[in-house]
């Protein structure tokens, strides 16, 4: 074999069965490139997680398999017992075992890694000779696949670069090693004075803790110099971590990229040049140093080979990017060339590769929009409030951040929305945890959003009166007495939409430079922070998210069509006719979408990024289309800050 991979699609080789039954303990199929060449050899992929669920999809949309056409049931359990008998009768069954690809591992331990994990220790694999141990294991993997060297570290300098390295690699490093690696370093008595466990398993606990270090160690640093004529004993910094300059090129590169907030309050004539990009001094020229060292970022990451973890990678370093060059108006023309690379970079991985993303799994994290009340079910949180700040995209999320970041502590990643990028459509598969085409009768309207959210968590087990719903919160001043959640203390799951965002997308004729200051208004009336407060007060768990993001865009030409196209939306739209929209496609450049994930008969006109089915030349901020600023939002943890004594 030239790669695990291989071992997988042995098991799908022509001639197929119209119905293959696959039990898949540890998930092997959950791969990009995986589910992509299924979908090329025309296998469609249903999970079996509610019996009920599926016997109605199975019943309406497959049992008559067309020729050539094949389809494949994909299940978690070891035994096949937990498919109807009709269905077990029918299908051929399929086995995939981690176990026959790796027998030189532990399963318990190589079945927690990830695909892309696994691409790095297949080459290793065939190097070892014999079955290794757990801690053998263990090892190998630590040193050879994640880099790092842990067994050498002997100093609180190289502990913290370990980490910095430990929660910026590619890797997902799962819990096992996380506990193997606690472990080890709880015995090192140097490092008795740090939370070594949240260090380890946390990534915004640890930037917390950095962020703290940093903060002490400037003050300390502007009082050595006040206290230097006088003989002062600088013990401190000499003994400090940040005295290594390694650890130095770490945190200069952690604040650059933004995941580390700057501190303010400090007088930067008193530090060393090499500090400045920890400090919030003049904002114009931070910013451009932090623009000029993201462009590199980005370049450098665009040469790469793109998978869906890639781009949810770069799109925080290019929002970072954009909103410092909008908010300080830099004009940086090189940032322009490079936002028209990546967009054409994306338009061709989306129109490739996106229809892969549907199956993946979401137990780590979600990566659709679909995929989020799934995945918070499984937090076992007592209760769950997930904001939804409609229409925000990752641009406006770094400003909003900033005016959280003082008192929260916000852990994001990026999710992908359902296109068309419209409400209707992926706010309404994030509140109901489906795909579209489970609600094809409401495509177009979001009144059934409320009775669907009570459904999926009904399903899991919560009682009706335990469930909220409110939306059109974010407009006046904040009172917590409009807010249903905050109202009822039986509220267990509430789901509040604040679609601020949005209302000022719609109305913004100044394009992005007029939202960032529309939004700093709305901001400083507190109503986001003050409903976060109450919420973590209340005790819930909080997530916000956008079911969609937005572009700045040019009018290319109205397209009139009267009743034709069924959503006349300013970057897409629906047709109920293939043939209709081929031939609105024919006159315009835009884009064809292919019907993925959507209910049959509907047909979708894109407009091209930067470019809207509007008058020609008229400027606007809209949405609908498959720009990287549409399709990819936050999903972000917000926790109380910690304020370490």
């Amino acid at each position: 074999m030239n790669n695990w991979r291989d071992g997988i699609l042995a098991y799908f080789k022509a001639p197929l069965p119209h119905l293959l039954l696959v039990s898949d303990p540890e998930g092997l199929l959950y791969d990009e490139p995986i589910l992509l060449s299924l979908q090329d050899k025309g296998i469609e992929i249903i999970q079996f997680q509610d019996w009920a669920k599926f016997r109605y999809l199975y019943e309406r949309y497959y049992r008559d398999q067309k020729e050539g056409k094949y389809l494949l049931i994909h299940f978690q359990d070891k035994s096949f017992n937990v498919l109807p008998y009709d269905v077990i009768q029918a299908g051929h069954p399929i086995e995939l075992r981690i176990s026959k690809l790796f027998p030189q591992f532990p399963a318990s331990i190589i079945g927690q890694l990830d695909a892309h994990t696994l691409d790095a220790l297949y080459p290793l694999s065939r190097e070892v000779q014999g079955p290794l141990s757990s801690q053998e294991t263990l090892d190998l993997l630590l040193r050879k696949v994640f880099k790092l060297p842990y067994d050498i570290v002997d100093s609180p300098a190289e502990f913290l670069r370990l980490l910095v390295k430990k929660h910026e690699s590619p890797f997902d490093m799962p819990p096992v090693l996380e506990q193997y690696l606690t472990g080890h370093f709880q015995k090192a008595a140097f490092l008795r004075s740090m939370p070594i466990e949240q260090l380890i398993t946390s990534k915004a606990c640890f930037y917390q803790y950095l962020h703290h270090e940093w903060r002490t160690y400037l003050h300390q640093w502007v009082q050595a110099q006040h206290m230097a004529k006088e003989h002062y004993d600088d013990h401190y910094h000499q003994q400090h971590p940040f005295e290594s300059t390694d650890l130095r090129h770490d945190l200069t590169r952690l604040f650059v990229e933004g995941k580390l907030e700057p501190v303010s309050d400090i007088d930067v004539h008193h530090l060393p040049d090499w500090a400045y990009q920890g400090v919030k001094g003049d904002s114009v020229v931070n910013s451009k140093t932090r623009v000029a060292a993201l462009i590199e970022q980005l370049k450098a990451k665009l040469e790469e080979k793109l998978s869906y973890k890639h781009w949810l990678e770069i799109m925080p370093l290019f929002a970072e990017a954009k909103f410092l060059n909008v908010k300080y108006q830099l004009a940086h023309a090189e940032l322009s060339q490079l936002e028209q690379r990546l967009e054409e970079h994306f338009e061709a991985w989306m129109l490739a590769e996106y229809p892969a993303l549907a199956n993946l799994p979401y137990l780590k994290a979600p990566v659709m929009v679909h995929h989020i009340p799934h995945y918070l079910s499984l937090k076992r949180a007592d209760k769950i409030a997930l904001v939804v700040l409609d229409g925000m995209s990752f641009i406006q999320w770094k400003q909003i951040r900033s005016a959280l970041s003082i008192d929260f502590q916000c852990q994001e990643q990026g999710v992908f929305a359902w296109v068309p990028t419209i409400t209707s459509v992926s706010r309404q598969a994030l509140f109901s945890g489906e795909l579209p085409f489970h609600f094809a009768e409401t495509i177009h309207t979001t009144r059934r959003e409320p009775s669907a959210w009570q459904s999926f968590w009904e399903k899991q087990g919560m009682a009706k009166r335990q469930i909220s719903y409110e939306k059109g919160l974010g407009q006046g001043p904040y009172q917590s007495a409009k807010v249903q959640a905050l109202q009822h203390s039986n509220i267990k799951v509430a789901g509040l939409i604040i679609d601020t965002i949005d209302r000022l997308i719609h109305g913004a004729i100044q394009g992005h430079q007029g939202l960032i200051a529309e939004i700093e208004v709305w901001l400083r009336n507190g109503y986001l922070k003050q409903l976060i407060r109450d919420l973590l007060a209340a005790g819930f768990s909080v997530y916000l998210t956008s079911d969609h993001g937005n572009k700045e865009s040019i009018g290319i030409g109205r397209i009139n069509e009267g009743v034709l196209a069924e959503t006349r939306g300013e970057r897409v739209r629906i047709y109920s006719s293939e043939q209709l929209r081929n031939q609105a496609a024919a006159k315009y450049a835009s884009i064809a979408w292919p019907n993925i994930g959507l209910p049959d008969e509907r047909f979708m006109l894109l407009a091209k990024s930067g470019e809207a089915f509007i008058h020609q030349g008229e400027q606007v901020v809209s949405h609908g289309g498959i720009s990287i600023e549409e399709v990819i939002v936050p999903f972000v943890h917000i926790t109380p800050k910690q304020h370490r004594q």
